[in-house]
């Protein structure tokens, strides 16, 4: 897993990889535990994808992508 600062305010994070697909699974848990699921998303190919959310509480946030067909990839982003 791996860790990324970004500003306290809302951003369009870019997630690139391999095997996306149409059916994927978003989630974002927020510093507090609250969980937020990413249904909509602006721009996704199978290498890669972009969703906006405001990271508007300081501390680490948690987002977990996965799909049918793979396992689970999480990435922790640090808001300030």
């Amino acid at each position: 897993m791996k860790a990324f600062w970004v500003p306290a305010s809302a951003q369009t994070v870019v997630v690139i990889g391999t095997g996306f697909r149409s059916d994927l699974s978003i989630t974002i848990v927020r510093p507090n535990g609250y969980k937020l699921i990413v249904e909509e998303l602006p721009q996704m190919t199978p290498t890669s994808f972009q969703l906006n959310a405001a990271f508007n509480v300081a501390g680490p946030y948690v987002i977990t992508v996965s799909n049918t067909t793979a396992t689970a990839m999480s990435v922790v982003v640090q808001a300030r």
